[in-house]
This record gives C-alpha cells, structure tokens and sequence, in this order.
C-alpha cells in the first residue's frame, strides 16, 4: 500500500519481497520514532534568517534533527514523512513548538534582544481541533509575545484550506502569530 501511494495515488503495485523489508524498516523506524520522542534524542537547530543588505538576523528557522544513540543522524527526509504518515508528526510538532517556544524565553531572560522563531507546521497538526489552543498554551506558557512565533504553511495546505483552517489562522493572527509559506511555487504556483 505505501509502495503504492508514494508512487502516486489511484495505481496498483506488484508485491515483491524487497517490500516486506521495506516494511519492516518503515515499521521499527516509527517505533524508533516513538522512542526518540519519550528518550528526548531529538533536538532543534535554529537557522538564521539574515538581512542580505547589513547581516542583521531577522529571525531565525527551527529545524528539527534526530540523533539516534545507535543509528546516529538520521535526516529529516528519512523520519518526518514516517512521521506524517503514522500521526506521530502530532506529538512530534507539539515537542517542536514547545521547545522552540521555551528556547525564546531562556534568551529573553539571558537579556538577548527578542527574535521571531519559525517553525513548520503540518497538515495533520493543524487538522487537530485542540490545535489553536495548544499554540496559544504554549506561548502564554513560555511567557513570550506571541508575534515572536511565525509558522510555516505549506502551499498546498494553505490552498486547500477551509472555512475552519481559516478561522484557526485567523485565532493564532489575533494572538499575534505570523505565518510564513513553506514550498512556495512547488505546489499550485508553478
């Protein structure tokens, strides 16, 4: 089946035994999963988003990276679309934001001056009903303004968005957050 769709939906695919260990990886890489977010082995990496003009840092990218104790770095390529696929990518994104949101505070109490963090969202995160409230949990949590978050949408999320998708952004855009198109021109904008 997963041969199947990653090959494009509406096809069929002939079973051959190659798939059975696909399978099997693809099933110990989501336990792995499972047990990297209980083991605390994922980590984020902030990426600066500088002004090419001055080298001012406008803010910066929080990317998500995975050190398994026995496997080592396994890239974002490999587990988040395992991650997507199995709902992991939930509890996964909330760690995310959590982090990157108590990451914000550490450096505003440090005394550094206040920078907006990005962070990707997914279609299954923001599908989720207690999606808007989460976020705006986590930033009254850390204690940060809430224009100091900016998520990033995809595309195609963005274009597929309904009247609820809609009203969640319009809630988090109250709060301040801002938003940001992730994969703009890979999708409808070709």
């Amino acid at each position: 089946m997963y041969h199947a769709k990653e090959s494009g939906r509406n096809n069929w695919q002939i079973y051959h035994r190659g798939m059975t260990a696909q399978a099997l990886q693809r099933l110990d890489l989501e336990q792995c999963i499972r047990q990297a977010l209980d083991g605390n082995e994922f980590q984020v990496h902030y990426q600066p988003q500088v002004q090419a003009t001055d080298a001012t840092i406008l803010g910066l990218e929080a990317l998500l990276r995975w050190n398994h104790p026995e496997r080592g770095a396994i890239a974002p390529a490999t587990f988040v679309p395992i991650a997507e696929d199995s709902s992991l990518i939930v509890p996964v994104g909330a760690w995310v934001l959590n982090e990157v949101c108590s990451q914000l505070r550490r450096w505003r109490e440090s005394g550094l001056p206040s920078v907006r963090a990005a962070v990707n969202v997914s279609r299954r995160q923001l599908d989720q009903p207690e999606f808007v409230d989460a976020v705006l949990g986590v930033i009254r949590d850390a204690g940060i303004p809430g224009d100091t978050l900016e998520l990033e949408l995809t595309e195609s999320m963005l274009m597929s968005s309904d009247s609820t998708t809609i009203a969640k952004l319009a809630r988090l855009r109250e709060a301040g957050v801002t938003f940001a198109i992730d994969d703009f021109g890979t999708g409808y904008c070709r």
